[in-house]
């Protein structure tokens, strides 16, 4: 019966983190597209592929991972070590800090 209940449980966990990110991914999209693209439709894609944007109905953007960070398509996992990301994410965070400097000034 608790191994019963357990599953349940987690099969209703799976179904309301996607739901939350398919929703999200609606947020997303929405924002993004009204800030960056002019209010122009966008759509997330797994593919990566060079398209002609007069000729798609949808800007596609391509990711790796879901709002959540899970990886998506097990194929595409870079396979990055802890010790690359971190240094990854480091220089993100200087660029945006030294773009909002610079801006600014």
């Amino acid at each position: 019966m608790h191994r019963a209940l357990l599953n349940a449980s987690r099969r209703v966990a799976t179904v309301r983190s996607t739901v939350s990110t398919v929703e999200g991914d609606a947020f997303r999209l929405s924002d993004y597209s009204s800030k960056y693209l002019g209010h122009r439709i966008a759509a997330f894609t797994e593919k990566l592929e060079i398209v002609n944007a007069d000729d798609t109905p949808a800007l596609p953007i391509y990711r790796v991972t879901n709002a959540v960070g899970d990886v998506i398509d097990k194929s595409q996992d870079p396979n990055f070590d802890e010790q690359s990301l971190l240094k990854m994410y480091k220089t993100m965070t200087q660029l945006n800090i030294m773009d909002r400097i610079l801006y600014d000034s």
